[in-house]
């Protein structure tokens, strides 16, 4: 998928794999794996929410959609885990979350605010490994306009991951 930002998550948004241009836009190979999931970065982590200028407006949906989730996983362990951790990591998404309807999942280009890389519009993609909603899911972004589809390369040389190889599920009998 280089040079698109590309990862795999599993049902609860955890981050299973992701390349070099995924890492470079959300900076994960310094972020411990057992924190690696895309809600706790985007209401929790330091530094992440500076990426999207549309944060504020965006994080209600987010958290509409996280209740829509959890809603249907009904009293399911590691969903309950997962929203227990997300309250007590955030103060905002713990007000949200007490508030929230809930969201739908849309493909609107969404705008970053790379420390380096700068502004980028990118379109997000979704690829489920089964029919249903609650299976592995890749997902990835692709220039939205011009102007970023001339940065991507230049976002995957910033990746701290060794250039040889992407972040990936260990293989079978490793």
């Amino acid at each position: 998928m280089e040079p698109f930002p590309a990862a795999v998550l599993s049902p609860r948004w955890d981050i299973l794999a992701f390349n070099r241009s995924y890492d470079a836009l959300f900076g994960l190979e310094s972020v411990p794996a057992r924190n690696r999931n895309t809600m706790l970065l985007y209401f929790a982590a330091a530094g992440q929410r500076e990426l999207w200028p549309d944060w504020a407006a965006d994080a209600p949906r987010v958290a509409g959609q996280i209740r829509a989730a959890i809603a249907r996983h009904g009293t399911d362990p590691e969903w309950a885990t997962l929203l227990e951790r997300l309250r007590r990591a955030s103060p905002d998404f713990d007000r949200m979350w007490q508030q929230a309807g809930t969201g739908r999942y849309d493909h609107a280009p969404e705008r970053f605010r790379h420390p380096v890389a700068g502004v980028l519009r990118l379109a997000r993609f979704h690829l489920w490994a089964e029919p249903r909603e609650d299976g592995l899911v890749a997902v990835g972004y692709t220039p939205a306009d011009a102007a970023t589809a001339v940065k991507l390369p230049r976002l995957q040389a910033l990746s701290t991951l060794p250039a040889a190889r992407n972040h990936e599920l260990p293989r079978p009998g490793r």
